[in-house]
């Protein structure tokens, strides 16, 4: 990333206000000359002595050093202290990782460059399977985004075996006294049923929902459902269960194959990815 997301920066600092949280890391991973190359496919084209390869690594050093201890000194106030961190991106770290390094419950992020931002938080591209992220974490676009949450989306799979992945966004939308808009859309022309009723009713029963809402719909496909549906109800956030790479990948920066504009402005809580 070529600097940490002002966006993605605000919208945490206000968040930890809402949530009682006094201390969020600010966490810049870098790419180095030789990683910027090679994600640029300039490796057979570019040599750089390794001279001035350290020459240029620590030049990017000391500017990024700069803008993350500027940023944390603009948005550090009396109730929430930001804490500058600031590394190299190794491709052996994972999300995981850092938020073990850091004792943290939940990872905001945000940026404008699809490869390495998703690389981030997934892996490399050159990996067959994607990183799992045991943490719930917001993904944001790197467009202004609403900083009062009041109404959250959860799109549900009643099919999904593990039910307990939805508790962190459960919990997050009680301390943020959030109206949870249960969203269930059924795909390939299927017709809704009373048993998809009383399954989102059980799953709330189950749950301990208290200020919630049941929505079912049939779609084409569950992007279309749920941009259709997020359209009309136009809530604060989106929250999804383990959406997966290339899911996740088309709803923050948009799906190539569309002529119409379709990525999401929302934040977009994910609960569990696989």
């Amino acid at each position: 990333m070529n600097r940490p997301s002002e966006i993605s920066l605000v919208f945490a600092a206000d968040l930890a206000l809402h949530l009682g949280v006094n201390e969020i890391v600010l966490l810049n991973l870098i790419l180095s000359v030789k990683k910027q190359a090679l994600d640029a496919n300039l490796r057979d084209n570019l040599f750089i002595s390794p001279q001035l390869e350290k020459q240029l690594n620590a030049e990017i050093l000391q500017r990024h050093k700069a803008i993350l201890q500027k940023q944390a000194i603009e948005h550090t106030n009396d109730k929430v202290r930001i804490l500058p961190y600031l590394e190299y991106f190794k491709e052996s770290y994972s999300v995981n990782d850092y938020m073990r390094k850091f004792e943290a419950d939940l990872l905001v992020c945000g940026g404008k460059e699809r490869n390495s931002f998703l690389e981030i938080i997934f892996g490399s591209a050159a990996k067959k399977k994607p990183e799992r992220i045991n943490y719930p974490m917001i993904v944001l676009s790197d467009e202004p985004v609403p900083t009062t949450i009041e109404d959250i989306v959860l799109a549900i799979d009643l099919e999904e075996r593990n039910q307990d992945a939805v508790d962190p966004l459960i919990e997050f939308s009680r301390l943020l006294n959030a109206h949870l808009h249960l969203l269930h859309v059924k795909v390939q022309s299927r017709d809704v049923t009373n048993e998809d009723i009383e399954a989102l009713r059980s799953f709330a029963k189950n749950k301990n929902l208290v200020d919630y809402s049941i929505n079912l719909l049939s779609s084409q496909s569950f992007e279309d459902g749920l941009e259709n549906y997020v359209s009309k109800a136009k809530p604060d956030m989106i929250a999804l269960v383990n959406p997966g790479k290339g899911k996740l990948d088309k709803m923050i920066f948009g799906d190539k194959t569309k002529a119409t504009e379709s990525k999401t402005e929302l934040p977009v809580f994910i609960c569990e990815t696989v």
